[in-house]
């Protein structure tokens, strides 16, 4: 009930913060939350650099506050509230509310978020600063924090569960699709009906809900950001509007590095306006802020960790030419043909531009009059997904190790990412579509039912089977293990520990301890001799393959009295 009641609270703060920015511009409240976030995290970014994130924080929050009784001052009650009685913002609760509840109890599974993501939040909860040199389990130093620095925001105010973890990064999500809904004008039944399809899609399609890895969330923001730009910077627009767009480069450069390639975009977007406009400077200025602000980062990260230009994937000279040196000239070939192959060959990449393609059918049947549109936006994303996959090919050969470069590590996670951009826009000329349809409900609803199979019929392709955030199950059992063992033996935090496991995982249980223990001093192997036991000098021994002779001979012998457990407590002369 006590979380409940945070929830309330943190929405009520969003609404002021919504009402402060909605009563001195004339943006639409669709992008209201998602504007929100963006200039909250770029807040807390500050913070962090400052040293001063919980006072940061709570500067935010505050203001919140103040902006919804500044509203209530305004109309003399909550009237204001109505502006956001609309079937966007309806949608939004609905979808927020069916998470929260799903979401309830549920625990990080994927490695990613062990090796970073949930690891770099769960550190900055318990520290309540950005990490440094003294954090040791930070492996991935140089990794910008912005969808970070909002889930710890989030999770403080409200619970540091993991379950509001997830669900602040949904929150994120859903508030960059929101804007779509500024297209719908009318039939929007139909037009809510194609949304939904298409979120349900995108939600699981490259990164499921339950975890905090960025591969989904960073198109849906930069594809956020590049609408705002579209509708809001144009020639003769107001100043505050390029500074909110700078909130929203910011805030996607802070999310991923990669995310440099969507704020290029933008600024391209910005900067075509700028002949003849009185706000040159403005213009300039806004295109700047991501750079400075990347910058910024990168001085940041070289100040508080001492090899933050070599660390895995660092944005440096010395990091990229070591990894490219790595490489022959067989390798690179190797490692272009490959790109070259995915890129070119990948079902879904096909199946993509197949939905556009067929979007484009049912404009030139029905609007004809948005045709022109649509082939700009159909060059326009040929020419995107190009230039981005020359970015990736660029990201194998400068930052990709040799192994992981030679089979295309995560190259289907990064293709997804291009991919969900462009499916945004695709939804966006689908609901435009449907609200062009004035004349005849049932074109509108055959639209919208042909548009919806579409969504699902990829969603069948690509996972074989109906996937939805709702139905998502994960056969990894080796969290809840470690955490029975963890609780059912009374483990300590921060101490020493070995991990016995039957076979070797990749990495995933050594991971998941320095997460779960919060300290690097963790060992995970697979026993191989009696030597492999006699060396281990950790306090805690959790032993994951009693099917080992080998263990079994060395505990028997030694621990007699704990032979059986999952975990053996050791007396370690410090």
């Amino acid at each position: 009930m006590i979380n409940i009641i945070k929830l309330f609270l943190f929405c009520v703060s969003n609404i002021g913060t919504w009402e402060l920015i909605r009563r001195n511009s004339k943006i639409s409240v669709y992008f209201l939350p998602g504007l929100t976030i963006a200039i909250q995290t770029v807040v807390l970014f500050v913070g962090g650099l400052l040293n001063l994130l919980p006072e940061f924080m709570w500067i935010l929050y505050i203001v919140g506050f103040a902006g919804f009784a500044y509203g209530i001052y305004k109309d003399k009650g909550i009237s204001f509230l109505k502006n956001y009685m609309n079937i966007g913002f309806l949608f939004m609760a609905v979808s927020m509310g069916i998470m929260l509840i799903y979401l309830r109890g549920k625990l990080f599974m994927h490695y990613d978020n062990f090796s970073h993501w949930a690891m770099v939040v769960k550190r900055m909860i318990a520290v309540d600063r950005y990490p440094n040199f003294t954090d040791t389990i930070i492996k991935f130093q140089e990794y910008p924090l912005g969808s970070s620095t909002y889930i710890y925001y989030f999770s403080k105010l409200i619970s540091t569960s993991e379950s509001i973890q997830m669900l602040a990064q949904v929150y994120m999500m859903l508030s960059s699709i929101l804007p779509v809904f500024v297209f719908i004008k009318k039939n929007k039944i139909a037009a809510l009906a194609v949304v939904f399809s298409a979120v349900n899609f995108i939600l699981v399609y490259n990164i499921e809900v339950t975890d905090l890895l960025v591969d989904t969330l960073l198109p849906l923001v930069a594809m956020s950001g590049l609408v705002f730009a579209y509708r809001y910077c144009k020639r003769g627009c107001r100043i505050r509007n390029l500074i909110f767009a700078s909130f929203y480069m910011v805030q996607i450069v802070q999310i991923k590095n990669s995310g440099m390639f969507f704020v290029a975009l933008i600024c391209i977007l910005i900067l075509s306006n700028i002949r003849k406009d009185k706000s040159i400077l403005a213009r300039i200025g806004s295109v700047m802020m991501p750079f400075i602000s990347f910058f910024m980062w990168q001085r940041h990260c070289k100040y508080v960790f001492a090899d933050a230009e070599v660390s895995k994937h660092a944005m440096s000279v010395e990091n990229y030419s070591s990894v490219f040196e790595e490489k022959t000239a067989e390798d690179i070939n190797l490692i272009f043909n490959k790109v070259i192959d995915f890129a070119a060959g990948w079902t879904d990449v096909w199946l993509t531009f197949a939905i556009i393609l067929i979007i484009g059918i049912l404009i030139f049947i029905f609007a004809k009059r948005e045709l022109k549109n649509y082939r700009n936006v159909l060059i326009a994303s040929l020419v995107v997904y190009v230039v981005y996959q020359a970015g990736i090919l660029a990201m194998y050969l400068f930052s990709m190790p040799m192994a992981e470069a030679r089979s295309l590590a995560g190259m289907s996670r990064y293709t997804k990412t291009i991919l969900i951009a462009i499916l945004y826009i695709a939804l966006i000329m689908s609901v435009k579509l449907i609200s062009c349809l004035d004349k005849s409900k049932i074109a509108a609803m055959s639209s919208a039912v042909i548009l919806g199979a579409l969504y699902f019929l990829y969603m069948q392709i690509s996972f074989g089977n109906i996937k939805t955030p709702m139905n998502y199950t994960d056969d990894t059992d080796e969290r809840m293990w470690l955490e029975t063992a963890r609780i059912d033996y009374g483990v300590q935090n921060q101490k020493s520990y070995a991990i016995l496991i039957p076979e070797d995982d990749s990495g995933y249980f050594y991971y998941l301890g320095e997460y779960t223990f919060q300290t690097d001093n963790v060992d995970s192997f697979v026993v191989d001799s009696r030597e492999d036991m006699e060396n281990i000098s950790s306090e805690y021994i959790f032993v994951n393959d009693y099917s080992n002779q080998i263990i079994n001979d060395w505990i028997k012998e030694n621990y007699p009295e704990q032979y059986g457990n999952a975990v053996i407590k050791r007396e370690i002369d410090n």
